[in-house]
């Protein structure tokens, strides 16, 4: 748009016949287009050329007024000129009217005036070359690799594709006499080359020669004995410092054995003082549990004679209250749990994770060792006790009040035998306790022993939480008593 706003200069043509003087541009020197006189000085200029924001350029005026010159349009029109491309060969002629005509290029006259590429290579070329560029020189045309059938553009195929085709023939790097090579082979073509340079292969033993490789023969034969004797001297030097480096190593290793044996004897001092601490603590608990129980019997007796001595109280006389020597009340049970048993003496634990989450204390149903036995029942703390505590499940045994007690044998040492069933159809987990001593009780549940597994770092429990994939389904524990026997 800019373009076409600017005002055109002269007539740019080469004229047949000498021009009048007045009819000629004193600005552009061309012959005037839309003929202008100034009236300062009576000069011709195209109406492009001069504007009275500037002097005059013929006399310096800085006003002055522009005349039309209409009435010489006719005679500048008539005047005759070659076409523009004379230089190319065009042969025609007219006037000026009719050469702005011949030399549009919208009307297609003039076979030697520029137009831009059809294949758009943005290059201007004679009409008259159009086809001639199209099919030899646009670097836009269709053109095929000479060397395979890679297709594309010119420019594309001479500028990219030539950089890698592998079917191009290449100079060998080392100028040897070998012609026509295919870049695809070049590397095979290397490895044979004559002038390839090579180095020697003894370079590891010390010869530094190079040569190419079709002196290599020559080379190995005139150096052979060299080659031998740098040979047999790095094998003498390798020798040695592999011999100082093997006596190292085995300082090294008798050194690390002996601070290994040393700490194999601190870690069986240390397992056997962990042993002898957690037999300890076994005897403590075990001992424990027996003062609790039979504090519990001590309490129940005393309530007895209570009850006896006030029943020889007069009706009148008040009676005292011992609420010190109440016994205190159980803790929580699971009421709302189920539980099966079956001749072999099996029982479910059902809703598992209710029991863990809120530290039910939870008591199978009672059994007995046999008909007329000892009765007992299965009593399971989900979250474990002491130094296990949250890591393993604990499974005790509980001696109870039975119907046969008056006919049994009291004390009574008992070991008791455990399967924990794998409902995925694997082994059960099986545990037999250590031997326990059974004591009479008056009470629901008088603790005796429990299952006991060593776990990790020296902790004791039946079996660690993360291990109850196995054994847990549809939150149920399914456990059966085995055996029972007295040793």
């Amino acid at each position: 748009m800019a373009e076409e706003s600017q005002p055109k200069k002269g007539y740019q043509c080469e004229f047949i016949d000498p021009v009048p003087g007045h009819l000629k541009c004193h600005k552009c020197k061309m012959v005037a287009r839309n003929l202008v006189f100034v009236n300062c000085c009576m000069e011709s200029y195209c109406s492009g050329c001069i504007s009275e924001r500037e002097s005059c350029h013929a006399c310096n005026a800085s006003k002055f007024s522009t005349v039309d010159g209409k009435k010489h349009l006719k005679s500048i029109q008539e005047l005759k000129v070659y076409c523009s491309m004379k230089s190319r060969g065009c042969d025609w002629s007219g006037t000026v009217e009719e050469w702005e005509t011949h030399i549009d290029p919208n009307l297609d006259n003039c076979q030697y005036s520029d137009v831009p590429c059809p294949l758009d290579c943005d290059k201007m070329i004679p009409k008259n070359l159009i086809v001639q560029h199209m099919a030899d020189e646009c670097a836009k045309r269709e053109y095929t690799c000479e060397y395979c059938d890679f297709k594309g553009t010119y420019e594309e195929v001479m500028n990219v594709h030539l950089r890698e085709c592998k079917y191009v023939p290449v100079q060998c790097p080392n100028f040897c006499n070998v012609s026509d090579i295919k870049r695809e082979q070049l590397w095979q073509h290397i490895k044979i080359c004559s002038r390839e340079e090579l180095l020697c292969k003894f370079s590891g033993v010390g010869c530094e020669d190079r040569f190419w490789r079709k002196d290599e023969a020559e080379h190995m034969n005139q150096n052979s004995q060299s080659h031998l004797l740098k040979t047999a001297t790095t094998l003498a030097t390798v020798n040695k410092e592999l011999r100082q480096k093997l006596l190292q190593q085995e300082e090294t290793i008798k050194t690390q054995g002996a601070i290994l044996s040393e700490q194999e004897e601190k870690i069986a001092l240390q397992q056997s003082t962990l042993d002898n601490h957690n037999n300890r603590l076994e005897e403590l608990e075990d001992k424990l549990f027996k003062q609790v129980d039979d504090y519990q019997i001590n309490l129940r007796h005393q309530k007895h004679k209570e009850k006896q001595y006030d029943s020889l109280l007069p009706p009148d006389m008040p009676q005292e209250s011992n609420t010190e020597c109440s016994a205190s009340p159980p803790k929580q049970r699971a009421d709302t749990l189920t539980l099966s048993m079956s001749e072999r003496k099996e029982f479910v634990l059902q809703d598992f994770s209710k029991i863990k989450r809120d530290e039910l204390d939870w008591k199978s149903v009672p059994m007995y060792t046999s008909a007329s036995g000892y009765k007992f029942c299965i009593g399971i703390d989900a979250n474990g006790r002491y130094n296990y505590r949250g890591k393993a499940m604990r499974v005790e045994v509980n001696i109870m009040k039975g119907e046969f007690d008056d006919s049994l044998e009291w004390p009574r040492s008992a070991e008791f035998t455990i399967e924990l069933i794998n409902q995925q159809g694997g082994p059960n987990l099986e545990y037999t306790s250590k031997k326990m001593t059974l004591r009479r009780t008056a009470s629901d549940f008088s603790y005796v022993g429990s299952f006991q597994r060593v776990l990790y770092d020296g902790y004791y429990g039946f079996l660690e939480h993360s291990q109850l994939k196995d054994y847990l389904i549809n939150d149920e524990l399914h456990f059966r008593i085995s055996k029972v026997e007295f040793p």
